[in-house]
């Protein structure tokens, strides 16, 4: 008997260990990017995420445990996955649960298209060899060029749809894939 207690526990352990080494999934991309601006010394302690806008409050957090693309304490970049009026639903934590925030003065809310252009993105770790594939024009049956290397820094130039034109090296790479995922992190 105890030396099944001791292999339990040991067992018990190992799968502990095993989930608290999951990596983290990648951030979906939705439809754009909230930037939350702080402006003129103004930081909200609390922000109120509702089921719906402005219906239901289901949580009250802060702008720096809200899950972020990108960004610093003072201005960070959240996934925006849906936008009615001046409301925007965002995640709330890394399990995938959201709620919708109200659009506070100075924030800023970009289409993806208008957001990526000019930036400096990564590419992700870890991915499939498909989302490495530098493509001469946009779209999965297109001519193929030299694959990137992982981690690699490029800049965007244009987009089209889930399309990327970057320059050095010059082509067509995806910057999210087809479940809504994004393969490269901003900087």
């Amino acid at each position: 008997m105890k030396a099944f207690l001791i292999c339990a526990l040991f067992l018990a352990g190992a799968a502990t260990a095993a989930l608290a080494a999951l990596p983290v999934p990648r951030p979906y991309s939705g439809c754009g990017v909230l930037i939350l601006k702080q402006g003129a010394g103004w930081q909200p302690e609390s922000l109120a995420l509702y089921q719906e806008p402005g219906v239901q409050r289901v949580a009250d957090t802060t702008p720096q445990a809200l899950p972020r693309l990108a960004g610093d304490d003072a201005e960070p970049l959240l996934a925006a996955n849906e936008r009615r009026g001046a409301w925007v639903r965002v995640a709330l934590d890394e399990a995938g649960r959201q709620g919708w925030l109200a659009q506070a003065r100075g924030w800023e809310y970009r289409e993806w298209r208008d957001f990526l252009p000019g930036r400096t993105v990564r590419l992700l770790p870890g991915l499939k060899k498909e989302w490495y594939q530098l493509r001469l024009s946009p779209g999965g049956e297109a001519s193929t060029l030299a694959p990137l290397s992982r981690d690699r820094e490029v800049r965007v130039v244009e987009v089209e749809k889930e399309w990327a034109r970057i320059e050095a090296p010059a082509g067509w790479l995806r910057w999210r894939d087809p479940d809504g995922r994004l393969t490269v992190s901003l900087k």
